[in-house]
């Protein structure tokens, strides 16, 4: 895949939107172009999902399936089973960022809401805490049983409004209070000398991001 240099305009366009120094949204661009496929109906690159795990797996030592594939549907904001050039820089802005703002909580939120339907309910948290108990020495009742404790107890936690399920504004509340739960179902998110690895990959000895904000629409990305 080619590594020609990104357009100025669409470099200057995701500047923008991420806040990302424009070495780190070119070396961005070109990473995806090396990984991309072009699409056979369509002059359009995409990054297939397998390609997109195996990178997860290789650059960001993320060994968890089940939590890739959902790293992948927080990435993949339209929803259309593969990654663009907009969504993989976007994506990684927000992936390497050591903020919990809005965009690193909606992001989670995606990533933990499987049937994205606004809400993260107990089918939802089973999936993931059922993980805890996998590589366990229990028995085949206690496999069953201990996730489903666990469910109860992350309900009871995050669950504010006590209505069974929990909702961006509940998830959004306590990890303003608590934030190590950002992570409560499943660690989505690479350890802090990995992402100072890759950011050290995409904008040397920099920091990848801009000294000096500009203006952030809230509805440029949408997750």
């Amino acid at each position: 895949m080619s590594r020609s240099k990104p357009k100025a305009k669409v470099v200057e366009d995701l500047m923008r939107k991420t806040q990302l120094r424009k070495d780190a949204v070119e070396c961005l661009m070109m990473m995806f172009r090396e990984m991309a496929t072009k699409s056979k109906n369509a002059d359009r690159l995409y990054v297939e999902k397998s390609r997109f795990k195996e990178m997860l797996y290789k650059e960001f030592a993320m060994t968890d399936d089940s939590l890739n594939e959902r790293v992948f549907t927080a990435f993949d904001a339209d929803r259309d089973q593969c990654i663009s050039e907009e969504e993989w820089v976007i994506g990684f802005s927000i992936y390497l960022s050591k903020e919990n703002d809005e965009k690193k909580l909606r992001f989670m939120f995606r990533a933990y809401d499987i049937k994205d339907e606004g809400y993260i309910t107990r089918e939802s948290m089973f999936y993931f805490l059922k993980g805890c108990f996998a590589m366990a020495v229990v028995s085949e009742e206690d496999a069953e049983e201990a996730p489903k404790d666990l469910v109860e107890i992350a309900l009871k936690k995050l669950d504010f409004d006590k209505d069974s399920k929990v909702s961006y504004g509940d998830f959004a509340q306590i990890v303003s209070e608590e934030p190590l739960l950002i992570e409560c179902l499943g660690t989505c998110l690479p350890q802090p000398h990995v992402i100072k690895k890759f950011s050290t990959l995409i904008a040397g000895d920099k920091s990848p991001w801009m000294d000096k904000p500009t203006n952030y629409s809230k509805q440029q990305i949408k997750y």
